[in-house]
């Protein structure tokens, strides 16, 4: 029998490849999450895109080297998935993947118990490595902080692993960490988180941007505090003017407050976009279709993805025909 020897050596080859780099299972993500759960391990999914030059860069360079392939083998289930095809759209969306490489921790359950992302050196990939595994076996982010978890270090990274994929609860952790924190000195990673969070005088994050404004200052112009100010009050009054009960907006209480804090123009505009936005969290669909018919009587300068959004409530929620 004759032998195809450039045949063999690509399957050799691919053979020996596969074995001098980090060993990625070759399942489903469902699957996967269920060994993770069954074997208590975490899993390290390389998230990626075929077009990705550092994601290459990283399967060429990094994930074949020794000390990077032990480790990930003995401590992970590890995963790469291309974010643009198949099941990886849905990876994607999920989990908020908008950069490549993303390297996402996850535990049995699907939570993001550690996140990378970008080009690493094998130091860097490995103490990221390190950290997840840590974390991880300490538990997942929200079992732990349910149990009352008051660690700095964890509750921030906590925060941000979470800000896209869960913002509720990665809000509750951020005032956690607030109230915890000792030092008075802000770092950038707390000002944003600060800032990312913020949304009204109602929130119990308020007294901190209030009383620790002379450390924030340090890190930014006072016009910019005092900017960002005026928003959260205009927030707490938009949110005291919203009666989730009945699915109300007391429209003349808004303008008579937001009418302090700017022009009468710029309130009422203000308020168009309000109603669209509370009438569909609200789910008042009546509500939401008198505004949204008054603030697209003419669509000149409003972008696609708006329209679009206001056609699909049109389409899906309401029965009322429209041209």
């Amino acid at each position: 029998m004759k032998i195809n020897t450039a045949l063999l050596f690509l399957l050799v080859s691919a053979f020996v490849f596969a074995q001098e780099s980090i060993s990625f299972e070759k399942a489903t993500f469902s699957h996967i999450l269920s060994k993770a759960k069954k074997e208590n391990k975490i899993i390290f999914l390389d998230a990626y895109a075929e077009w990705c030059g550092p994601c290459k860069l990283m399967e060429k360079n990094i994930f074949p080297k020794d000390e990077v392939k032990q480790f990930y083998n003995a401590n992970f289930i590890n995963a790469r998935i291309d974010m643009e095809k198949g099941e990886g759209r849905d990876i994607q969306k999920k989990y908020g993947v908008y950069s490549y490489p993303t390297y996402l921790f996850l535990n049995g359950d699907g939570e993001v118990v550690y996140k990378g992302m970008g080009y690493l050196e094998a130091p860097d990939f490995l103490q990221l490595g390190n950290q997840a595994k840590i974390i991880g076996e300490g538990g997942g982010g929200k079992e732990r902080f349910e149990k009352g978890e008051t660690d700095p270090e964890f509750l921030l990274n906590t925060a941000k692993l979470n800000a896209n994929i869960d913002p509720e609860f990665a809000k509750k952790v951020s005032e956690r960490y607030f109230q915890v924190r000792k030092k008075k000195e802000f770092t950038q990673d707390e000002l944003a988180m600060l800032f990312y969070f913020l949304r009204s005088e109602n929130d119990p994050n308020y007294k901190v941007f209030v009383n620790e404004k002379p450390e924030i200052l340090k890190l930014l112009p006072e016009s910019s505090y005092n900017q960002f100010h005026t928003q959260i009050k205009l927030n707490t009054i938009a949110e005291n003017a919203v009666d989730k009960d009945k699915k109300t907006i007391n429209e003349a209480k808004f303008l008579d407050e937001a009418s302090k804090l700017m022009s009468v123009e710029d309130a009422e505009n203000y308020l168009k976009i309000l109603k669209l936005n509370a009438y569909r969290s609200l789910e008042n669909w009546s509500g939401y279709e008198k505004a949204a018919l008054e603030n697209y009587k003419n669509g000149d300068g409003f972008d696609a993805k708006e329209l679009m959004t206001a056609a699909f409530v049109f389409a899906e929620k309401l029965q009322t025909p429209h041209r």
